[in-house]
């Protein structure tokens, strides 16, 4: 009984240190129309709840639907050693998944299913555990170290590989796969990638000129109108809020530049790393994303974990995607989390009724479901 109630206590006593912990980690430098003045850079989850090891390098951070945070934690003596943690808004941290294969950049896609680049693969992880590579090296495709993503309302998205090639790809909702290693000039070490679905624009860092490139995004994935949007030193992962404006992670200055739509610097949020042997400050801001409970909380990832930002501001809502399930089986019952993968014979299309199966016929008398998907 002493020793049940000694767990508890110590449970409680990290959950109240976890949500009231109140040392700053950095500055904020934004204007009042992003950030209440004396709006602070707080820890989300700096070190293992269970050894009380302070965590090294961090990447990766997304959001699900409930606003809990995932993000990828590497192996400060192998970095293809990650673990994915789930810090739900309400309870303690926890593994949602290890891998040996590497974890960075993560996204939730739209039936719910995170998505994550890995060494040399895009794969889905699936609730029970399992996974699906999307994308694989091999057979023309050159990928040897998947950095980051964006997924459309589709399932279709855009992914970087920072290594060999070094190019940037689209994957259609179908999985084919579309190469561009640069259209005004050669991608060098692509970095983060930003999908803007509903204006049909592509954000991608690149480590090389220390430019962010804007571009337009035709119907078919392919890319034009490259131009520089901003300069920044080893730029990393980004993410857009609710007005248009960018949110990119300098690793080279351990910060996030904020700028608006036109590429007009708005201001800075310095990251100061929870891990003492890590102080940079290179390194101490790797990526960020918009979400949370309220979803007005910028979440920044870099050495010694994750850290977090109030905003007044919300994250971009991204465009809700409707697909069509035909199936022989008229008692189909559509669910937001609908694995179509698990549905033999099925085909999807989207809200236009164009096929997106691999199988471009379909056998007549299906029955047809929509699926609103996001």
């Amino acid at each position: 009984m002493h020793v049940i109630a000694s767990k508890v206590l110590t449970t409680l006593a990290f959950l109240t240190a976890l949500s009231t912990s109140q040392t700053e980690y950095g500055k904020v430098e934004l204007p009042l129309t992003l950030a209440d003045a004396g709006s602070k850079v707080l820890g989300v989850l700096n070190k293992n709840p269970t050894t009380d090891v302070a965590f090294g390098y961090c990447e990766g951070p997304t959001t699900d639907s409930t606003g809990s945070l995932y993000f990828a934690q590497f192996d400060p003596s192998n970095d293809l050693k990650s673990t994915i943690w789930k810090v739900p808004t309400t309870g303690p941290a926890t593994v949602f998944y290890s891998s040996s294969e590497g974890s960075n950049g993560m996204e939730f896609d739209p039936q719910g299913r995170l998505v994550v680049c890995q060494n040399q693969a895009v794969r889905r992880i699936n609730s029970n555990g399992t996974t699906v590579t999307l994308a694989a090296n091999g057979n023309g495709i050159d990928l040897h170290r998947v950095n980051d993503l964006s997924i459309g309302s589709t399932g279709a998205m855009y992914f970087t590989n920072h290594a060999t090639g070094n190019e940037v790809f689209f994957m259609d909702a179908t999985g084919k796969i579309k190469t561009f290693n640069g259209v005004a000039k050669n991608f060098v070490t692509p970095n983060g990638v930003e999908w803007i679905e509903e204006k049909k624009l592509l954000y991608v860092t690149l480590d090389g000129p220390a430019e962010v490139y804007r571009y337009d995004v035709n119907d078919d994935g392919t890319l034009k109108n490259e131009r520089v949007f901003a300069s920044v030193k080893e730029p990393d992962g980004l993410t857009v809020d609710e007005r248009g404006n960018v949110y990119i992670a300098s690793y080279n200055d351990g910060a996030v530049l904020v700028f608006d739509s036109t590429g007009n610097k708005l201001g800075t949020i310095t990251i100061k790393s929870a891990n003492p042997s890590l102080q940079g400050p290179s390194g101490n801001a790797s990526n960020c994303t918009i979400g949370g409970p309220d979803k007005k909380t910028l979440y920044i990832t870099g050495n010694g974990g994750t850290y977090k930002v109030q905003l007044r501001v919300g994250g971009r809502k991204r465009p809700e995607g409707v697909v069509s399930i035909f199936h022989r089986d008229a008692h189909l019952a559509p669910s937001r989390h609908l694995d179509l993968t698990a549905l033999k014979g099925a085909s999807v299309c989207d809200a236009a009724g164009r096929d997106l199966s691999r199988d471009k016929l379909l056998p007549m008398g299906f029955y047809k479901k929509e699926v609103k998907t996001r």
